[in-house]
């Protein structure tokens, strides 16, 4: 992916199926939503964006991709995850986690349920994990 696509999917701002984090400080709030993704229509996070879709980019260091990797592992079950490292500029880059609607809800991470409403994510209701896991 190249910045001139990334403008285009930021251009219209957070959706059902878009979330926008500033930085690897809120990796918890992001791998929420990724949940909440896999449990309704799929959708993108992406580090490195303000809440009003300014591109900022953060360094991106190993460091960065092992906290990626643990948060990744706390996904259950675990799905396939799309990432991508959008140079920003020479020092920046704009991380993109993807995941397609999971196959395998409800998705828990960790521990715990979520979804997605709107362009908002909260956590699912013990009734709604119920009718997911048991939809007869």
């Amino acid at each position: 992916m190249t910045l001139e696509e990334l403008k285009k999917i930021v251009q219209d701002g957070e959706s059902e199926t878009l979330e926008f984090k500033e930085t690897t400080g809120q990796i918890k709030k992001a791998f929420e939503s990724l949940c909440g993704f896999l449990n309704h229509k799929g959708g993108t996070v992406i580090i490195g964006i303000n809440a009003k879709g300014k591109i900022l980019g953060q360094d991106v260091t190993d460091n960065t991709q092992q906290e990626i990797a643990r948060e990744i592992a706390k996904l259950e079950p675990h799905p396939a995850i799309n990432i991508h490292y959008v140079p920003v500029n020479p020092q920046k880059k704009v991380i993109l986690l993807q995941v397609s609607t999971g196959e395998q809800v409800p998705y828990l991470y960790d521990g715990r349920a979520w979804q997605r409403d709107q362009s908002v994510t909260r956590r699912m209701i013990p009734i709604t994990i119920n009718i997911l896991t048991n939809p007869f």
